[in-house]
């Protein structure tokens, strides 16, 4: 049987092998190395146990046997989103800062241990900022010249109309 790429050939136990929906045999989870569990790092951990037919605390503590200690999918899905926000853009610099990022998303596929280098991090935030920022400019737009700004607060508001603050006394 191939799954992920990997033949497994031997199952552990006397049970015999379980199917899931495609009708493929799932691996027993005692003979996946790590090599056959990269395939599943590209799922989230409820997923990958749904098609590995175990339940997550076995996975996890499979894995941390296997020296992976966390499950590196929100890293790698990370990493994804960032290629993909760069992709579009057609300069060199871009260019170069996808090639960079796949090769630090296979790297990271090989081994889940492996740190987020700190250009990396620097680049992910500087995303998350403009697509925040583009996101409260989307906001403001629909929101028109009449809505109150995002950063008045209630007790302006009632300031400005005369009334005191909570606990003042006059």
């Amino acid at each position: 049987c191939i799954i992920g790429g990997h033949a497994v050939t031997e199952l552990v136990g006397s049970r015999a092998p379980q199917t899931w929906r495609q009708g493929v045999p799932a691996p027993d989870l005692d003979v996946l190395d790590l090599e056959g569990l990269k395939f599943y790092f590209n799922y989230p951990l409820r997923k990958a146990c749904e098609l590995l037919q175990c339940g997550e605390t076995k996975l996890k503590r499979h894995c941390r046997a296997l020296g992976v200690p966390r499950w590196p999918y929100r890293k790698l899905r990370s990493l994804s989103n960032l290629i993909d926000a760069l992709d579009g853009d057609g300069s060199d610099k871009a260019h170069d800062a996808v090639n960079q990022l796949l090769s630090q998303k296979h790297g990271m596929q090989d081994n889940p241990t492996t740190a987020m280098p700190t250009r990396t991090k620097r680049l992910r935030q500087a995303h998350y900022k403009a697509v925040c920022k583009a996101k409260r400019k989307k906001a403001d737009a629909s929101r028109g010249a009449d809505a109150e700004p995002p950063g008045s607060s209630r007790l302006e508001a009632m300031e400005q109309a005369g009334e005191t603050a909570p606990g003042d006394a006059q």
